[in-house]
């Protein structure tokens, strides 16, 4: 997948347009030649604290 500066800042858009007025959570956007699995488009990561 190629990323670009373009792709980023759609990115930036559609999640700040899921948290409007309040801040959105830290993410990272890496490039890796690829997954753990072909076919593979993203990967997430989620840490959640109680």
């Amino acid at each position: 997948m190629d990323h670009s500066e373009d792709k980023l800042a759609q990115f930036s858009q559609v999640l700040k347009s899921y948290f409007l007025n309040q801040l959105a959570p830290a993410c990272t956007l890496i490039p890796v030649p690829r997954l753990a699995l072909d076919g593979m488009l993203i990967e997430i990561e989620a840490l959640a604290v109680k």
